[in-house]
């Protein structure tokens, strides 16, 4: 299944499908959506929506004007740019707008009953409404503050903190750990980067009733998939 994005958005049309891309997929009649919604089922019982689309939607720029910017920066800002070198801030490179985006996103998710948004578009991972960054604080809290009983794990911590300073370290400048709302709700879920500038790729996986934060290579840098969080599919689904 194909879900088109800002960046793709002529697959939107009918006749840019049938024209360009069915040839090349065997003249099978295509279609590609702007959104999924699937229906998770255990049995005859339903857990939940999952409501799957580019993420685009939530950015203006990118959506309601994005005609507009397209001819600006088609004929305008993209030869500004090889002459100067300035970058313009999108979701992908700009903390702050990426902030207000996951939010937006959480929003709307919040007001909705068992329902997931998997979303991409800032480049970003975000699993059960937190960035990797802010479950990697966690978990290094959770290490520090062991019972008195279960002394906190020092190579533990440490290796944390080196992968959190790794993880802070994809951007320029650093971002802040912490949302100015609360992500309370295990709601909003982001795909992240195909690919990282180290090449490294992220993505979700849902398979075997899990819902996985993966990434690609592994600790080793062999090409398998190493999982960064993973969940319960159900049980996100009942908290939601």
């Amino acid at each position: 299944m194909r879900i088109w994005g800002n960046h793709d958005d002529a697959w939107q049309y009918a006749d840019s499908v049938r024209r360009h891309l069915e040839p090349v997929y065997g003249n099978l009649p295509l279609r590609v959506h702007e959104s999924l919604r699937l229906i998770v089922r255990e049995g005859e019982a339903e857990l939940g929506t999952l409501f799957l689309l580019h993420g685009h939607q939530g950015d203006a720029i990118n959506d309601r004007w994005a005609k507009v910017t397209r001819f600006f920066v088609r004929y305008f800002w993209r030869t500004f740019q090889r002459l100067t070198g300035i970058s313009l801030n999108t979701p992908a490179t700009s903390w702050d707008l990426r902030k207000r985006y996951n939010q937006a996103m959480y929003a709307w998710t919040k007001q909705k009953s068992k329902l997931i948004l998997i979303a991409g578009h800032t480049h970003t991972p975000v699993f059960k409404s937190q960035t990797q960054a802010t479950q990697i604080a966690a978990a290094i809290e959770a290490l520090e503050s062991a019972a008195p009983e279960r002394e906190a794990d020092p190579e533990g911590v440490s290796l944390l903190l080196a992968q959190r300073e790794w993880v802070l370290a994809q951007d320029q400048p650093p971002p802040q750990l912490e949302a100015d709302v609360p992500l309370t709700k295990p709601s909003y879920f982001n795909t992240g980067c195909c690919c990282f500038a180290d090449g490294d790729i992220t993505g979700l996986e849902i398979a075997q009733g899990q819902i996985r934060l993966i990434r690609w290579p592994d600790k080793v840098r062999k090409p398998k998939p190493y999982i960064l969080a993973e969940a319960a599919l159900r049980d996100v689904l009942q908290a939601c």
